[in-house]
Formats: C-alpha cells, structure tokens, sequence
C-alpha cells in the first residue's frame, strides 16, 4: 500500500523571542535559524521515518530545490515535485517563545499553484486501495479528494490550517480526518459557542454521527488523542508527557504521519482477511505509537530539519568494518526524548562523525523503525531473556518500552556503552 501526499513545501524562518508579538510592538528576536518545512513536508518526513513507502507531489518556487533535495534525502519519492521559476516557495516567519509555543505568519506561495492537471498527474502511478494524504495548505483541495476518490484512493485529510471551506468539503466519503481540537470544533460548527459546551468525547460523538464511515483522530494537545473508528465507541489515547518543550511547531505533524503509518497497517490487514479485532488492535498499537513519536518532537528545535541518514550510513559501515555485514540495521529515532538535539560531530570527530571517510551502504535498512524492531526480536522468543546493549542515547529502548509494556519482563539487563 502506497501514500502519496499532496502537500505544502515551505521553508521556515524561525525566530526566538522573549514573548510573541504585540500590535505597534517592535521586538529584537535572539536567535534566528531557517528550516525547511509546511504541513506537507513535515508530514512526508514523518511518514518516512515511520518506514512507510510514499511519495510527495506539490510545487516549488526556484529558491525551493532545498526542500525537494530534502525529501529526496529522507527516502520520500520526488518525481511529482515540480518547480515555477516566476513564483517564490511557500515560507513562513515563526516566532518561538521561552515557553516553546508558537506563533505562524504564512505566505503560500508555490503551495497555490496546484491545478486539476497536476493532481491527475501526481495520482496516476496509484492504484485502487493506496493512500491520498492531504493537508489544507495547498490550493487544489476539492480537485484531490474528489480526483482520489474517482480513482479508489482512501483519503487522509489533516485540514490544517481550518477555514470555512473545508465544512463543504466531501468529508463523508474520506477513510479518514486528523484533527486538532480547534479544527474539530470548527468542523462542528462554526458558531464557536455552540461547540464549546461538548466534552472531547462528546464532540468526537457528534462529529461520528455526521462522518459515520471516517475514522476520526482529534488530538488534544497535553490531554492526548481521541479517535472513534467506524462502529466503535470513542476511545482517549493519553499523551506522553516530556518535561524539555523546545519546539511545538511539527507536534502535529510528526502525529499525522505516524498516523497514517498505523492507519496503512490496519488497512493492510483488512485486506489480508484479518479480523476485525485485530485490525482495530493494530490500529491502536500504531496510535500509541505516534502519540510517543509526537513527545518526541517537541523536544528539539525546528520541524523537519534532523536527517538520520548520516546516522544509518555510519551503521552500516560500522557493521561491516566489525566483520558483521550481514547483521539487521534499522533506522532509530532521530531526537532524544528528553533534552534538545545537540550537534557536535563535525566539530569534534570531523564531518561523518566517525573521524574517517564513510562509503554508501550496499543495502537497504530494515523497513521497521528501530523500536518496533527491538520489540520484534526480543518478544519473538518468550522463554528466553535478553540482555540489551546501549552504545548511545536510550531512546530506542524507551520507545521500544512504551511501545510493547512487556518489554521489561524480557530484558535481563541494559549494558551502556559510549
């Protein structure tokens, strides 16, 4: 089952600030930083990391080759990146303040230039059952679902940024929405006052008798996530607490694509005559799991801007330089849980972090994230335990833990090296 996200490419001007902005307020900014981003990027980003196979289609100005060289990096396909000399990419000024929050001013740019063609194009190489993933800022929404849906395509709509448009949308034929709190009660109506009254659950309630075939995820910020799938009761996923916020800006984006990831997982599923029960198991497996991958990211700085590839890369030559080139690698989390991103490798162990030149790895990485793979093999033998060995941060492991409880039952002891 392939993705294919039609979705906005910014680059992001970010800008640290003792408090946001008032109006007729001038306001010296301590630190600025440029990172490449918007909700189709950051979204693309997440889904690759999530090791799901998937492609992105959206326009680029020429100050653009950036993101698109990016997304190329990150394992996402580019052949439906196009570029428009006589237009500037989309990009946004960002304003963080001491507490983490954000505040976004936006122009679209590139992002408004979609047209009916360009989707029929970007969608073509799609077959019935794949995933459309798609996001409101980009112009060009109704052409997609609408184009999707004539093809077969599950819908996935994040309509993010909210306007009064999207309530017009065909929303009752998407498999499903990812929404914030915001948007969903927007969703329900446009009189504020009127929406204000429901409980999470009660508004997840009434939004599932209007779009009773979606399956509907409203995230909640610190309270977490609620989600109603098709024929089943509301159900709240609590959120992972972190104490280091940095950076709340790709919070929800990083949930989308890890959403999707277990969306695709319980679709594949389905079509392989499992269960029900199973396939909803599945679902909330993946939901926990992007509810932690979500922590994760605002405890660093900028949206999608931390490759892992120089990390994988470097695994793979160790392996092979310890005479264990055959050994299973998969590609671990790209940020610590707990404290900021730190970036000293090239100042101190030269440009690749090891010291020495690295060559291109002659194979693939697992297609599992590095969690679920600890979680594979240490549960696939339950009569054994298992001694875990650390050579750096223990994010993997913790993941691994919050993913699967029974973890620690398994493991005998945890060896820290480095």
């Amino acid at each position: 089952m392939h993705v294919l996200n039609i979705g906005s490419l910014n680059i992001d001007n970010v800008y640290q600030v003792p408090h946001f902005l008032r109006g007729g307020e001038t306001v010296a900014a301590y630190r600025r930083t440029l990172h490449v981003g918007g909700k189709g990027l950051n979204q693309s980003v997440a889904l690759a990391r999530a090791g799901i196979a998937s492609s992105h289609a959206g326009i680029i100005g020429r100050d653009g080759e950036v993101l698109k060289n990016f997304l190329e990096a990150e394992g996402v396909n580019v052949a439906h990146v196009e570029m428009r000399a006589d237009e500037a990419s989309g990009h946004t000024v960002i304003q963080i303040s001491p507490e983490g929050e954000n505040a976004i001013l936006y122009y679209p740019g590139t992002n408004t230039c979609l047209t009916r063609e360009f989707v029929k194009n970007a969608v073509s190489d799609l077959k019935e059952g794949d995933v459309l993933l798609l996001q409101n800022e980009t112009n060009a929404i109704r052409d997609a679902i609408e184009i999707g849906l004539e093809k077969g395509l599950r819908i996935v709509f994040n309509p993010a940024p909210f306007d009064r448009s999207v309530p017009l949308l065909p929303l009752n034929q998407t498999a499903a929405l990812i929404l914030n709190e915001g948007e969903a009660r927007g969703l329900y109506s446009m009189d504020e006052a009127a929406a204000e009254n429901l409980d999470d659950l009660e508004l997840l309630t009434a939004l599932g008798e209007r779009y009773p075939n979606t399956t509907l995820l409203i995230t909640l910020g610190a309270r977490g996530v609620a989600v109603r799938i098709p024929g089943q009761s509301p159900k709240l996923f609590p959120a992972y607490r972190v104490d280091a916020v940095v950076d709340t800006t790709a919070a929800g984006d990083t949930f989308t694509g890890y959403a999707v990831r277990a969306l695709t997982l319980a679709w594949n599923a389905e079509e392989k005559g499992e269960d029900l029960a199973r396939c909803r198991a599945i679902l909330e497996d993946g939901i926990k799991y992007a509810v932690t991958a979500a922590a994760l990211s605002v405890t660093r700085a900028g949206a999608g801007n931390q490759t892992i590839e120089r990390v994988t890369k470097n695994a793979f030559f160790v392996a092979k330089m310890a005479g264990m080139g055959d050994v299973p690698i998969a590609r671990g989390s790209a940020r610590p849980l707990l404290r900021p991103q730190v970036q000293v490798c090239s100042e101190i162990h030269g440009e690749t972090g090891l010291g020495v030149p690295v060559a291109e790895p002659e194979r693939d990485p697992d297609p599992r994230p590095a969690a679920q793979f600890i979680v594979d093999v240490v549960m696939r033998e339950p009569e054994k335990s298992v001694t875990l060995v650390a050579t750096g941060p223990l994010t993997n492991v913790a993941l691994a833990a919050r993913l699967e409880p029974k973890l620690v039952e398994r493991v005998k002891q945890v060896v820290l090296m480095g």
